[in-house]
């Protein structure tokens, strides 16, 4: 059993010039992605406050979601992505 509130992936560190930083994930499947709340429940949404207060880059989403906010943050190319996710990826945001 998780503990409520904690994300899946809680600590990816990407290279980010001469460091990294920090990326917590929570991953959903499509259709809770698109809901209100994300699919989150209330441990979470308070969990993704804590990490927006703290500066800490927080993701909550589904898998095409994650991949457009690695190539809108430079950690990853539109080109090293399949196509099949590119165009839903890149009609995002």
């Amino acid at each position: 059993m998780q503990t409520p509130g904690l994300p899946d992936l809680p600590f990816i560190f990407l290279r980010r010039g001469d460091g990294y930083t920090l990326l917590v994930v929570e991953m959903k499947s499509p259709t809770a992605a698109r809901s209100k709340r994300a699919g989150r429940s209330p441990e979470q949404v308070e969990f993704a406050t804590l990490c927006e207060l703290s500066n800490i880059n927080y993701f909550c989403g589904d898998c095409d979601g994650l991949i457009g906010w690695l190539i809108s943050h430079g950690f990853l190319r539109a080109d090293q992505v399949a196509a099949n996710h590119t165009h839903a990826t890149l009609s995002r945001d």
